[in-house]
């Protein structure tokens, strides 16, 4: 469902300050989950990870929206509270010493988070959307122009690629560019077949899709394909991954003077010949999909030049917090870049993924990254808790959004923490969440039937549980999907 988006920049900030709220639930679980896992059996944490995570962030985003202050509120002074009484922050070394070792340094766990709530809120959303009851208009997908809460799933899902791309994590140093490339396109092979398969079924179903969004026969995974294809052909001739930030810019400036000044912009929004329909040619039925990858490329190269930063390798604390004070330089350069270019150049658009849009994508991403980064560093400092303070267990919990055994590979205790099990198998998670929303609006209609909000709530909390009981399955017992 398609619709106007709203062109104010303080909905963008809005957006963005909603998402965040996701930093305030981790702490939430962090607070009611206090102990040794070892303590609780798997199918409880699976409960806990649900109610203070899973539910309220689809609160969140569907009946709570109008409340989100008051809610938010309260969330905030609760945590707040929770804290002071269980870590009793007056015993609580805040400043480690600037030579500490910095233990989160080998998982980068506010990496793991992202990447978890990102298709966590992905999911909810994708069904969410059609049940009218309960999701706001203003959070759907924009048409052209416009800033809404659906419009950053696509872009933070390229960014993300980039952050944790093989190049940025410096896993291809020993590899011959030949053999780079032959790794990206047997992925993307499997994207790209995705993607294929996803349109003949939905045509064979006759299942309703805008071809506003992405064409007539173009989608997400062949647009996260196409990106993947065309950015290792790229490092192939210019192998500079630390410095991919100066492709990326030429890149989203090339495309924006072509969407501006040479006439691209009229042939996307008219058709071309300024005929509008998505019947003449290839191109003509999927130029919002073929052309924007274009702009997502841009935001692929600015994933990949930050993560080749993050993944340097740091051991010390005083080393650690000189990579979050960078990387909030860059939240608020962005933001600012983000308010210039739209005043100054075009409003923002998805569906066309111009220098608007992919600078306040990275902005979007970087505020929700950072915040996460931040969490972990005072859990770190948590961590210096007093010999007399330490309650039984208490080293083991300070995993945000986990447990101590999430991360040990050796460990044969099982575990089912929701967030370290989306990152594990996160596309195995998404196309379980496409599948099931595929199955319930086939049968149940909700975009054509009027539930009201106790039964699509329900709907919304059932269809969550299900998916988020199969992925924490895999993740209990070490099934991890490979799909090359």
């Amino acid at each position: 469902m398609l619709q106007n988006g709203k062109t104010d920049f303080n909905e963008a900030i809005k957006i963005t300050l909603t998402t965040c709220m996701v930093v305030l639930y981790t702490f939430l679980r962090q607070v009611i989950d206090g102990h040794n896992p070892g303590v609780r059996p798997s199918f409880i944490r699976f409960l806990v990870d649900n109610a203070t995570i899973t539910i309220p962030l689809t609160i969140l985003y569907t009946i709570g929206d109008e409340y989100n202050l008051y809610w938010n509120s309260a969330l905030i002074v609760f945590v707040l509270a929770a804290l002071i009484f269980k870590f009793r922050l007056k015993d609580i070394k805040l400043y480690p010493p600037a030579d500490s070792e910095y233990r989160y340094e080998k998982n980068k766990t506010y990496i793991t988070a992202y990447r978890s709530y990102v298709t966590l809120s992905t999911i909810i959303c994708i069904l969410a959307v059609d049940f009218r009851d309960v999701f706001p208009r203003r959070h759907g997908k924009s048409y052209h122009f416009g800033y809404t809460l659906m419009d950053t799933g696509v872009g933070s899902f390229i960014f993300m690629a980039g952050l944790v791309a093989p190049e940025a994590r410096m896993s291809t140093l020993a590899d011959s560019k030949f053999k780079i490339l032959k790794k990206s396109i047997a992925s993307s092979s499997v994207m790209a077949l995705i993607g294929l398969l996803r349109t003949v079924i939905l045509r064979y179903m006759d299942y309703s899709v805008s071809y506003d969004e992405y064409g007539k026969d173009w989608n997400f995974f062949l647009t996260l394909a196409s990106v993947k294809v065309l950015s290792s052909l790229v490092l192939c001739v210019f192998h500079i991954p630390q410095n991919s930030w100066i492709i990326s810019i030429l890149i989203a400036v090339g495309y924006q003077l072509a969407l501006s000044s040479f006439g691209l912009m009229e042939t996307l929004v008219h058709g071309v010949g300024g005929v509008y329909n998505h019947k003449n040619g290839f191109f003509n039925a999927n130029r919002e999909g073929i052309c924007s990858s274009i702009g997502m490329l841009s935001l692929y190269f600015a994933g990949l030049s930050l993560g080749s930063f993050i993944f340097r390798k740091r051991e010390k604390f005083s080393e650690t917090l000189r990579l979050w004070k960078v990387m909030a330089g860059i939240v608020l350069l962005s933001w600012i870049c983000t308010y210039i270019a739209q005043a100054h150049i075009e409003d923002p658009s998805r569906c066309f993924a111009n220098l608007t849009y992919v600078i306040w994508s990275i902005a979007h991403n970087m505020n929700l990254l950072t915040l996460l980064f931040l969490m972990e560093i005072i859990f770190f400092a948590m961590s210096h808790i007093k010999e007399s303070a330490r309650l039984p267990g208490d080293e083991l919990v300070l995993v945000p959004g986990g447990c101590s055994n999430c991360f040990t590979r050796n460990s044969r205790t099982t575990c089912s923490c929701l967030l370290p099990a989306i990152s594990k198998n996160q596309l195995l998670y998404f196309l379980l969440g496409n599948v099931a929303t595929g199955l319930i609006n086939q049968i149940g209609h909700p975009h054509e039937r009027d539930y009201g909000e106790f039964y699509s709530s329900l709907f919304m909390f059932g269809y969550m549980f299900f998916v988020n009981g199969v992925i924490s399955m895999c993740f209990s017992y070490r099934w991890t999907a490979k799909f090359w």
